[in-house]
């Protein structure tokens, strides 16, 4: 099964739609995708409520693509290796 993220066009059509009033199932067979997919979406990208507010933040498509763009520059394997590690590792394998 393939996956594709969202567009920065999609969130736009998000909060849109998300505007009008549009149920977030109607917006996903709008866009062609899963509702789960919206669902995870406005979970993972909308304005956390501050102090238990009742007041709803709205959903803005820009601050979630900058949020989604920043959990993909940072997800990935880090290396455990230090510099001074690698360039001990490097030396040795080099005597071999």
């Amino acid at each position: 099964m393939s996956y594709e993220h969202l567009s920065a066009e999609e969130r736009g059509k998000i909060e849109a739609w998300l505007y009008d009033g549009i149920s977030q199932t109607e917006i996903a067979k709008r866009l062609n995708r899963h509702r789960s997919t919206i669902f995870r979406e406005l979970k993972r990208n909308s304005p956390k409520r501050i102090n238990n507010s009742l007041a709803s933040l709205p959903y803005r498509a820009t601050s979630a693509n900058n949020v989604a763009m920043l959990r993909k520059k940072n997800c990935g394997t880090v290396t455990k290796a230090s510099a001074k590690m690698i360039h001990l590792i490097t030396k040795h394998l080099e005597m071999k």
